[in-house]
């Protein structure tokens, strides 16, 4: 069956690419991409959420309000207290203040 054949090939089986069908061979590209797909919309939207992060920063300084810092996880909330570390280090190489001032 359809289903067995994509099994076998998941499982290190001994099935051979030119012996599937045509179907079983549409079936396993399709699956294929779909993953691709999934996997290239989570990490826009871990990008989108990383520079989020970085414009919070900006804005809100090292102290965000309570209701964001509860909807973030402890991965994000690591990042942002690294990414201020290395923003802060690059702002006392400057001698400047990146956060004042933002608006003409």
């Amino acid at each position: 069956s359809l289903y067995e054949d994509i099994m076998d090939l998941m499982q290190g089986g001994d099935s051979n690419l030119e012996e599937l069908s045509d179907g079983v061979k549409a079936t396993l590209v399709v699956r294929h991409q779909t993953v691709l797909r999934n996997k290239q919309c989570a990490l826009a939207y871990l990008q989108h959420r990383l520079e989020a992060l970085c414009r919070l920063r900006m804005e809100a300084g090292l102290v965000l309000p309570d209701d964001i810092r509860a909807n973030m996880s402890q991965l994000e909330a690591s990042f942002f207290l690294d990414y201020d570390e290395i923003f802060s280090e690059y702002m006392r190489e400057l001698g400047l203040d990146l956060t004042a001032n933002q608006r003409p």
